[in-house]
């Protein structure tokens, strides 16, 4: 202090002005950076992860209609074999491409979630399994002959494919919970993203008064 006094009055509030400009401009840098982190946060959370959640509900609601149709043909009429037929593979196409989207919008490097999609795959696999069986027990019949040998290997083997359908239902569920909880994490992260900018600007700000304070009184 006894040297600053020393100094005359211009050089005084030129070497204050120098040292909070250097403040403000580290305050700004820093605030920047930690701004631009919030902003990839809040696109995972808003734009990637909506998108993901999005595309998991589909691939849920695609499982569990083919699962429904499946169901469905065990109380129906020969009449309805076809039209049954048909919709039970529409229903696994539409699976199908669901799998496909949810696959290019996982994150590559979180490696909790690919075991977990590979059992959706696997099980779902294993429920479908019934349409080609169907078809070859049909012999070239047709799809009400399709259809009858399916309402029957359900019916003599119930078990067997009721419990394939409970497995793939909970390896949805797995990978709905999944999501969720990235979303819950990726949501804090943006949280303390923002408190940590909001620290930054604060302590800058109160540095800033406390140098401006200082020099006043030398």
């Amino acid at each position: 202090m006894k040297a600053l006094a020393r100094w005359g009055l211009g050089r005084r509030l030129g070497a204050g002005f120098a040292v909070t400009l250097a403040l403000l401009i580290a305050i700004a840098g820093l605030s920047l950076l930690r701004i631009q982190g919030l902003a990839t946060t809040l696109d995972r959370v808003v734009v990637l992860g909506a998108e993901r959640t999005q595309a998991l509900g589909r691939l849920e609601r695609s499982a569990n209609q083919f699962m429904f149709t499946l169901r469905d043909m065990s109380a129906a009429e020969l009449s309805a074999g076809e039209a049954m037929m048909a919709k039970a593979r529409n229903n696994w196409a539409d699976f199908v491409q669901a799998l496909d989207e949810v696959h290019g919008l996982l994150p590559a490097d979180d490696a909790d979630v690919q075991p977990l999609v590979v059992a959706v795959r696997e099980r779902g696999a294993g429920v479908h399994e019934l349409l080609p069986l169907g078809e070859k027990e049909a012999e070239g019949r047709g799809d009400t002959a399709a259809f009858f040998a399916i309402r029957e290997q359900m019916s003599n083997q119930y078990e067997k494919w009721s419990g394939r359908q409970k497995e793939w239902s909970a390896s949805l569920v797995e990978v709905i919970a999944w999501d969720t909880r990235v979303a819950q994490a990726t949501s804090k992260a943006s949280i303390d993203d923002a408190k940590t900018a909001s620290v930054f600007v604060v302590a800058g700000a109160l540095a800033a008064l406390a140098i401006e304070i200082g020099r006043a009184h030398v």
